[in-house]
Parts: C-alpha cells; sequence; structure tokens
C-alpha cells in the first residue's frame, strides 16, 4: 500500500515508512494535484493546465503520459483509476493523507484531523514556471491551515466546557504557535491559563505576544487583549506578589495529546 503525503511536505512513501520510488518534480506535483481532487478525480486538460503550460497540447499529453509511465514502472504497480478524461487515486493501491484530513473532519474526529497535520501543505515543494500550480498550492495550503486552527479552537473550546483546563491551555498552546500573531488567540490562551489558576503565565505570555506584535508587524494588542491584561495587572498588584505567585492551580487530570 503506497501513501502520498502532502501535509508537511510531498513525498510518496510504499510500506512502513519508506520512500516509494525517486519520484521526483512533475511527478509529485501530479501526485499532489490527484490526491487533492479527492474522489471526484482531476481531468487530463486541467493537468496539463497545471504541469505543462508552456507547451502544446500534443506535447503536453505526451509529457502526461511519459510520467504517468513512469511512475508504473518506478512502483511496479498501478495507483490511478483513469476513467477518461479523468484521472483518480486507487484507494485500493495508495491513501493520501489529505484525504483522510478531510475525512476526519467531516465525522468531526478533530484529534484526528489535527494529528495527520504535520505542517503545511506541500511545504518546501516547489516547481518554477508553473503559476497557475503555484496559486493553487498557496489557496489549498491557506484553506488547510485554517481547517487546522479550526478544529485545534473547537478542541480548546470543548475542553474548557468540559472543565478541562489543563487541556484548553494545550490545545490554545498550539493554536497560538500556529497563528502567533492573533489577538484573539492570545487572549483566549491567556484567558484558559486564567482558569487553569496559572495567572503568573498568563501575564507572561501577554508579554511576548505584545513584543511580537510590535517586532513583526508594528501594532499594539487590541483593544479587548490590553483591557484583559489591564485587568491582570490590577489585580496582581492587589494581591500583592506571594499571593499572586501562589494562586492554587487546577488538579483536573490534563488532557493527553493524541500527536505527542
Amino acid at each position: 500500500m503506497f501513501r502520498v503525503r502532502t501535509l508537511g511536505g510531498l513525498r510518496l512513501e510504499a510500506g512502513e515508512g519508506s520512500t516509494g520510488g525517486s519520484s521526483r518534480g512533475r511527478s509529485l506535483a501530479l501526485l499532489a494535484l490527484v490526491a487533492g481532487a479527492g474522489d471526484a478525480g482531476i481531468t487530463r486538460d486541467q493537468l496539463l493546465a497545471y504541469l505543462w503550460p508552456q507547451s502544446d497540447t500534443a506535447r503536453a499529453r505526451n509529457s502526461l503520459k511519459q510520467v504517468l509511465f513512469s511512475l508504473r514502472q518506478e512502483l511496479q504497480a498501478e495507483i490511478f483509476v483513469t476513467t477518461n478524461p479523468v484521472v483518480r487515486l486507487d484507494p485500493r493501491a495508495v491513501a493520501a493523507d489529505l484525504q483522510e484530513f478531510a475525512a476526519a473532519l467531516d465525522r468531526h474526529a478533530l484529534a484526528d484531523a489535527v494529528a495527520l497535520y504535520q505542517g503545511p501543505f506541500l511545504d518546501g515543494f516547489y516547481l518554477s514556471g508553473l503559476a497557475d500550480f503555484e496559486h493553487w498550492v498557496e489557496t489549498d495550503r491557506r484553506r488547510l491551515a485554517a481547517r487546522y486552527q479550526k478544529a485545534m479552537e473547537s478542541l480548546a473550546t470543548g475542553a474548557s466546557a468540559a472543565g478541562d483546563t489543563h487541556g484548553a491551555v494545550m490545545w490554545w498552546r498550539r493554536v497560538v504557535a500556529h497563528d502567533p500573531l492573533s489577538s484573539p488567540c492570545a487572549l483566549a490562551l491567556m484567558r484558559a491559563l486564567v482558569k487553569d489558576g496559572d495567572r503568573v503565565q498568563a501575564l507572561k505570555y501577554a508579554g511576548l505576544h505584545e513584543n511580537l506584535l510590535r517586532a513583526e508587524l508594528g501594532l499594539d494588542p487590541d483593544t479587548g487583549e490590553k483591557v484583559f491584561v489591564r485587568q491582570l495587572r490590577q489585580h496582581a498588584s492587589a494581591a500583592g506578589p506571594s499571593r499572586f505567585g501562589d494562586r492554587q492551580r487546577s488538579t483536573r487530570r490534563r488532557t493527553h495529546d493524541p500527536t505527542s
């Protein structure tokens, strides 16, 4: 069974993580395009437009045939279902993390989906001279990153609603690691830390986030974040250093992180 990995890079694997053959360049790009099309598949004309935009139709079709033939020879297997004019992955021969990620989100298995997201879509993969392909990559990269972040935010709010303050902090930390410049996400982490009894860390993160915004964007935190931080600091001043620093933390069991 082969596996196309697109989240966190682009590679084709066979068996237990070993790389299937030495596919490079347009062969890998073709795999990514077909995997991204899912069960509906992608037409040959679309593949030609993405991967051979400068070639005339006859030459581009010949190049596509050569890539498909080379993959069959290299893998000693047929991983595509080709029903003219559509090409799709054969689920009996190859799996794709992209499709598994989407399926996990559709069935609301959010922790499973988050575990599958190993990094940005096609991270580090680039082919020069293919503007439409790069536009497709960037568009899907943003879309998938947004779905990943939304899943983590849902896990964080779910943990908070269940009274699992440790779990909420863990998930919000992962959210801000993914989107460190977001004031709403930073505020959510600070609120979670306070609920978990750790106002000191909430204030510490507030300072880090404020410095990051100024360094990266030349901006101050938004109004909601500034108001919350001001209230935290007022509480710290009124409580005194010893009471503030020794505030009892929640003893609820820490949520297991399925991706650790």
